[in-house]
C-alpha cells in the first residue's frame, strides 16, 4: 500500500536557429529585395551549446539540435570585407527554449573598396600623362571623409588605398617640396555606394617648381666698354682689375675656343661655305672687341633681314659673306637683339650664365614666318631667326609684309626676352671663376642668374633630367616623343640650305639618306647612327647639287620605322 511520488521525467524538443548571410550592396544593413546570399561563411553559435554551420549556395544557414538556453550568434570575419548587419555589436544574443524555431538572424557584408591611382611629373603642364611621363615614387597619397587613411607610391608612382567602407572621401597627393600640382591638384572626392566598388586611375600630375634662375645681355651701354682684361698675381694672391661686363662677354669666346677649338662666333645668321659665301651674308665676330661696336648707341631703326646695307640717299648695297655689324654702319633692331639673343644662347652653353637658357619654351602663341612658335625651345627660335636673317629670300621677308613679321618678332618676343632676364651689372650678380683665371683665363668672370621664367612671362621653365642645355649646333630637345617620325622639312621650297627635322622615342640607329627623282642616293646625311631618343634636326646643304626635286629617307633600326618625303631645290 506504499504510495512512491515525484518520479518525474523532464523533456525538451531541440530548437532551431537559421538565416542568411548576404551581400549588402548599398551597404544599407538590410536584406534588401535583389540582394544575393553569400556562400561559404561561418556562422557560430556559442553559449550553452557550442556550435557552427557554413551558408550553403544561396548564403542560407541553419543550426539544429540547440537545447534551450542563452546564446551569442557571430559570423566568422572574411578579409576585404566589412558586416553591415548586425554593426554594434556586431553578434546577437538569443534565449532558446524547447521546441523553438529562431529565424531571420541574418548576417550583412559589404566588399570593401579599392581606389588606385598614379602620381606622375607633368613634364609639359598639360594636365594630361603623356606616354614619356613617368611616376614620382615614395609620394604620399591621403584619404580624408569617412575615413582617414595615407599610403605611399611604389617605385612607378602608383598607389592603392584599399579596405574601404561606404562613404564619401576625399583623395589628395601631398606635395614634396619645389612642386606644384597640374591634374586634379586639389584632390578628387570619391563616393563609394556598392559593395566591391574599385575606383581606378585616379590621376595626380606634379611639376617642379620654376626655381632656376637665368640671366641675359641686353642693348646697354655697358656692352660698348671694351672688355676689362684680369691678371693673375701669384705673389699676392690677388686678381686685378676686376672685371666688367663686356669681360663676361669676352669668356664666352674665350670658352668656346678653349673647348671647341673654334675662334669667333656666327652670332646671326648662318655662315656658308666659299661657294656660297657671296650668295649670303651673315654676322660673324672674332671677339668682344668688335662686338662692342654694335652698342655704341640704341638701334631705332626698322628690323630687315641681313641683305642689304641702307644708306639714306644711296641706293641699297647688297651684303655678302660675313660682316662685323656696328651700330655707325647700321641701325637695325633685329641685329641689335638678335645678335644678344644668340649671345645669350652661348653665354648659357657654355657656362658664363646659368646652364639651361636654351631649353626654355616660348609660352606664348605667336607665328613668324607661318610657323607656331609656342612650345618651341628658345634654341629652335634662335635658329628659326638665323634661317630668316640669311635665307630671307626663300622664307620671304622680301617686302613690307616680311619685314613688318621680322618687326613684331623682334619686338614682341626677342626683344622681352633679351630685357627682362637682364640686371643691371654689379658686384651682387657676378663672380670671377679664380681657378680659371689662375689657369690664364683673364677673362674668367661669369655672371649670376637673377630672375627665373615664371617671373619673366612669355616662356616658361621644362624640367628635365638632363643637366645641360640642348646643343645650339645640334638641337636636342628635352622631351621623348610618342613614336617615331619624319617631318616636312623648312624652308620648302629652299635655296640651297634646309633643315630636316625628326623624332625617335627610344634610343636608336638611325640612317637618313638623299635621293634625286630616278632614286639614286645623293647624299648620306647620317649612316646608321646612334641617336638619343628625342628630336632633332639636322642641316642639309644642297649648293653641290642642281635644282629639281629630291626625297629624303629616315630608316630607323633597319627598318622598324621608315618615311620619305619630298622636297624642292629652286636655285
Amino acid at each position: 500500500g506504499l504510495n512512491v511520488t515525484g518520479k518525474n521525467f523532464g523533456n525538451y524538443i531541440y530548437s532551431t536557429l537559421n538565416g542568411i548571410s548576404f551581400e549588402d550592396m548599398n551597404g544599407n544593413g538590410a536584406y534588401d529585395i535583389g540582394e544575393q546570399g553569400l556562400s561559404g561563411k561561418k556562422i557560430k553559435v556559442n553559449g550553452t551549446k557550442s556550435d557552427s554551420a557554413i551558408t550553403d549556395g544561396t548564403g542560407n544557414y541553419s543550426i539544429d539540435s540547440l537545447k534551450p538556453g542563452s546564446y551569442t550568434v557571430q559570423q566568422n570575419s572574411t578579409a576585404g570585407w566589412t558586416q553591415t548587419l548586425p554593426t554594434s555589436p556586431s553578434s546577437y544574443s538569443i534565449s532558446v527554449v524547447s521546441n523553438s524555431t529562431i529565424s531571420n538572424k541574418n548576417f550583412g557584408n559589404f566588399k570593401l573598396a579599392v581606389i588606385t591611382g598614379v602620381v606622375y611629373k607633368d613634364l609639359n603642364q598639360n594636365f594630361t600623362r603623356d606616354n614619356n611621363e613617368g611616376g614620382k615614387a615614395n609620394w604620399t597619397v591621403k584619404l580624408s571623409g569617412s575615413a582617414t587613411d595615407s599610403t605611399r607610391t611604389d617605385s612607378l608612382g602608383n598607389f592603392k588605398l584599399s579596405s574601404l567602407a561606404p562613404g564619401t572621401y576625399l583623395v589628395k597627393q601631398i606635395l614634396q617640396p619645389a612642386f606644384d600640382t597640374t591634374q586634379n591638384g586639389s584632390g578628387v572626392t570619391v563616393t563609394i555606394a556598392l559593395s566591391g566598388d574599385s575606383i581606378p586611375n585616379i590621376m595626380f600630375g606634379v611639376y617642379q617648381l620654376d626655381t632656376t634662375k637665368f640671366r641675359t645681355y641686353n642693348a646697354v651701354f655697358d656692352m660698348s666698354i671694351p672688355a676689362f682684361e684680369m691678371k693673375y698675381t701669384k705673389k699676392t694672391n690677388t686678381i686685378d682689375p676686376m672685371p666688367n661686363l663686356v669681360t663676361t662677354v669676352e669668356n664666352i669666346f674665350y670658352t668656346r675656343k678653349k673647348t671647341k677649338g673654334l675662334a669667333g662666333i656666327t652670332l646671326l645668321g648662318y655662315a656658308q661655305p666659299k661657294e656660297f659665301d657671296k650668295t649670303y651674308a651673315w654676322i660673324f665676330y672674332k671677339g668682344s672687341k668688335d662686338l662692342t661696336k654694335l652698342f655704341t648707341f640704341k638701334h631705332d631703326g626698322k628690323a630687315y633681314p641681313i641683305d642689304s646695307l641702307r644708306t639714306t640717299g644711296r641706293k641699297a648695297l647688297k651684303l655678302k659673306k660675313a660682316i662685323k655689324a656696328s651700330r655707325s654702319k647700321y641701325n637695325n633692331i633685329a641685329f641689335e637683339q638678335g645678335v644678344l639673343f644668340n649671345l645669350n644662347l652661348y653665354a648659357s652653353e657654355y657656362g658664363v650664365t646659368p646652364k639651361g637658357f636654351g631649353n626654355l619654351l616660348i609660352d606664348t602663341s605667336t607665328t613668324f614666318v607661318g610657323r607656331q612658335l609656342k612650345g618651341m625651345t628658345l634654341t629652335q627660335l634662335g635658329k628659326l631667326l638665323d634661317s630668316a636673317m640669311t635665307y630671307w629670300q626663300t622664307m620671304g621677308i622680301t617686302n613690307d609684309t616680311g619685314y613688318a613679321d621680322l618687326n613684331s618678332l623682334i619686338v614682341n618676343i626677342i626683344t622681352p626676352i633679351n630685357e627682362r632676364f637682364a640686371a643691371e651689372y654689379n658686384v651682387s650678380n657676378w663672380y670671377i671663376d679664380t681657378l680659371s683665371v689662375k689657369n690664364k683665363n683673364s677673362y674668367g668672370a661669369k655672371l649670376r642668374g637673377v630672375k627665373t621664367a615664371a617671373e619673366v612671362g612669355i616662356v616658361k621653365y621644362l624640367f628635365t633630367k638632363q643637366s645641360d642645355e640642348e646643343s645650339i649646333d645640334f638641337g636636342l630637345d628635352t622631351y621623348v616623343p610618342e613614336e617615331y617620325s619624319l617631318e616636312q622639312n623648312y624652308p620648302n621650297p629652299f635655296n640651297p640650305t634646309t633643315v630636316i627635322r625628326y623624332a625617335l622615342y627610344d634610343n636608336s640607329n638611325v640612317t637618313l639618306k638623299v635621293y634625286d627623282v630616278l632614286g639614286r642616293e645623293v647624299v648620306t646625311l647620317l649612316d646608321n647612327e646612334v641617336v638619343t631618343a628625342g628630336e632633332h634636326e639636322i642641316e642639309f646643304n644642297a649648293g653641290m647639287i642642281s635644282s629639281g626635286v629630291y626625297f629624303y629617307r629616315l630608316t630607323v633600326n633597319d627598318g622598324e620605322f621608315s618615311a620619305m618625303k619630298k622636297m624642292l631645290l629652286l636655285k
